[in-house]
């Protein structure tokens, strides 16, 4: 049950995206559909060699089955490798243009809410984690995503036709690797699980680094003054060493991909061999099929060995589109109300009327405070670190909102201004 919740989350958040991805959708659609000519292509070349191999090799015919000179099939192929390489310069430009835009759109959309947070919220999160949440996570969640989109759609489209191409030669070769390549695709469903604990542990760390950077730079002169480069330095170290062993972690987690896609891979190639050979013995398929079949078994196969990373990278880029709508969401506590009124001037005094308040429940900081502070007076506020003189002050322009009672302006709420 609760897998499906987080399932339906992520379509609800995919869906969220619409939005900004509206007013580019044209660029970002042309930049997908131009990866299906850039996968197919690659069917066509390895289909040009049965013809090549049955002919030319084994008949020793100068011309092709089309009655086409010899020298057309090596220039039909460097052809469709000059059109297949500007098409993917075409959709490389197309998707940085849009994942750009778009991630420039939601930073804008998320800077905008950054400026309506309350003083809790700043309390509640490092100038790192709000530097990952509002400057990395949307790059990460649009031109990562729409890049590795880039790299699968092609991949897709590419298998497809190669797909198409092992079944033309030979089914029976074609059934054998099918079957290797979803056994080599199959781990991949679940590598989210596997890594999404790891990743946000991973952003944890580096906002804390980010942290202790901004730490550093804002606060050169008191570590300096009070003697703390070497606590700041075993804070430092000690953030290092978590990362380092995320890394770990993660790598342990998914480098195995690979290398076990190379040896079901391998064990499909060494099954083709055998099993082709045999067919071509038994005169059941030709030299030609053959060559067209293993050139189309080796296209397809050989991105499959690195897919791996790239549907790492995926995963990563919907669990920033997670994180982003999940900041985007944040309830802010302190807001107007609908029928919130102006204030332009005091006229008579300000007054607490038995306010209680505290930053973290049940640890009260104020308790039943009575004050009137008249217009024109001066108050001063004397006590010990920590007992509550700057939360008096930071209750009046609502940093904060009080919890029990009431504060007053002329009698009116200050909840009731805006």
């Amino acid at each position: 049950m609760l897998q499906k919740l987080k399932q339906m989350n992520f379509v609800i958040n995919y869906k969220r995206m619409w939005p900004f991805i509206r007013p580019f959708w044209f660029r970002a659609l042309l930049s997908l559909v131009i990866t299906i000519p850039i996968g197919s292509l690659d069917a066509v070349i390895a289909l040009a060699l049965k013809p090549f191999m049955d002919t030319v090799i084994i008949e020793q015919n100068g011309s092709t089955p089309w009655n086409l000179p010899l020298y057309v099939i090596p220039i039909l192929i460097i052809g469709f490798t000059i059109v297949q390489s500007i098409l993917e310069y075409a959709a490389a430009y197309l998707n940085t243009w849009t994942g750009g835009q778009i991630s420039r759109e939601l930073r804008r959309k998320m800077y905008n809410k950054l400026m309506q947070m309350d003083q809790a919220f700043f309390d509640a999160h490092t100038s790192g984690d709000l530097a990952q949440r509002f400057s990395a996570d949307p790059g990460t969640a649009c031109t990562g995503l729409l890049s590795n989109l880039k790299t699968f759609t092609t991949r897709i489209f590419s298998s497809i036709t190669l797909i198409c191409v092992l079944f033309y030669t030979s089914w029976q070769l074609a059934i054998i690797a099918i079957v290797v390549l979803g056994g080599a695709l199959y781990p991949l469903a679940g590598i989210r699980r596997r890594i999404k604990d790891i990743v946000k542990k991973s952003v944890e760390v580096g906002a804390a680094g980010f942290t202790v950077f901004n730490e550093t730079h804002a606060g050169a002169k008191t570590i300096a003054s009070y003697n703390l480069q070497e606590y700041k330095r075993q804070q430092f170290n000690e953030i290092l060493k978590q990362a380092f062993k995320l890394s770990i972690k993660n790598t342990q987690r998914t480098a195995w991909l690979s290398p076990m896609m190379h040896i079901v891979i391998a064990i499909g190639m060494a099954g083709a061999i055998w099993y082709g050979s045999y067919l071509i013995t038994s005169k059941q398929i030709t030299a030609g099929d053959f060559v067209a079949f293993m050139t189309s078994m080796l296209m397809l196969y050989s991105p499959i060995k690195n897919i791996g990373k790239n549907f790492t990278q995926v995963q990563q880029s919907f669990m920033a589109i997670e994180r982003v709508f999940e900041m985007l969401d944040y309830d802010i506590p302190v807001k107007d109300k609908k029928n919130a009124i102006e204030m332009k001037h005091i006229k008579n005094n300000i007054t607490f009327h038995d306010v209680s308040f505290e930053y973290k429940t049940d640890t009260p900081v104020l308790k039943h405070i009575n004050l009137m502070i008249p217009k024109g007076k001066t108050v001063a506020f004397v006590g010990n670190s920590g007992g509550g003189k700057s939360t008096i002050v930071s209750l009046i322009p609502r940093f904060y909102d009080v919890n029990e009672g009431s504060i007053t302006i002329d009698g009116t709420d200050i909840r009731d201004f805006t």
